[in-house]
């Protein structure tokens, strides 16, 4: 039996991870029709965001020396800036093309981003020391599973509640819904296109932040 347990939290774990970031992509497929394949390049911008300070260093440590209550509004931040960014220099250009270009345009994004990180942190191995007693078991109902499995989970279903809470009982989120729903006819009943997607790509960029302070920490 906790053997099973142990099982269930490292899918559900796991399958936490993904959720996120499904969840970060169908958002921009639902208002715009694109598959963003440089959602996982924004995921690593905001790792990566966190070694800022020290490029050359081959261990890092910046990550904890900051304060929780700082650190993570400002990667949420930093992830919903680089999205909207990339919304405005570049899907921006693309809104009339067909599918298959804008697709193209994330692939190309993705490789910008991936070679400016090279470019600045090199391939040489990192690492952060971020929430280290994260990984500290706890015993529930006998099995020992880390403790960062476990916020993982619950972070994943708060911000599911809260994103089912948003687009169902906010302006913004019914303006979401009505562009996912029929782009056309919502802009002509009154929607702005420029706010609807810029929020849906800056939603889409704190998803990936907060799987990237999910991971960090992870050993």
């Amino acid at each position: 039996m906790t053997a099973i347990l142990q099982i269930i939290f490292d899918a559900l774990s796991l399958g936490s991870l993904y959720a996120l970031g499904a969840l970060g992509i169908a958002l921009i497929f639902g208002v715009m029709r694109l598959v963003n394949f440089a959602h996982g390049d924004y995921i690593s911008f905001c790792v990566f965001a966190m070694l800022w300070p020290s490029i050359d260093a081959a261990a890092v440590v910046f990550a904890g020396n900051l304060p929780t209550f700082i650190l993570i509004p400002l990667i949420l931040a930093i992830g919903a800036g680089l999205s909207v960014v990339s919304e405005v220099l570049v899907f921006r250009r693309f809104r009339n093309a067909n599918p298959a270009t804008m697709m193209i345009a994330s692939f190309a994004l993705g490789f910008v981003i991936k070679h400016f990180l090279l470019m600045l942190f090199s391939s040489r191995p990192k690492s952060i020391d971020l929430w280290s007693n994260l990984s500290l078991p706890v015993e529930i109902a006998g099995a020992r599973i880390p403790l960062l499995q476990v916020i993982t989970i619950i972070i994943t279903i708060v911000i599911l509640l809260a994103l089912t809470a948003f687009l169902k009982r906010t302006r913004y989120g019914l303006e979401m819904r009505a562009a996912a729903e029929n782009f056309t006819m919502a802009r002509m009943l009154g929607v702005r296109a420029n706010r609807v997607i810029m929020l849906a790509f800056a939603i889409s960029g704190m998803l990936a932040a907060a799987i990237g302070l999910i991971l960090a920490p992870v050993r």
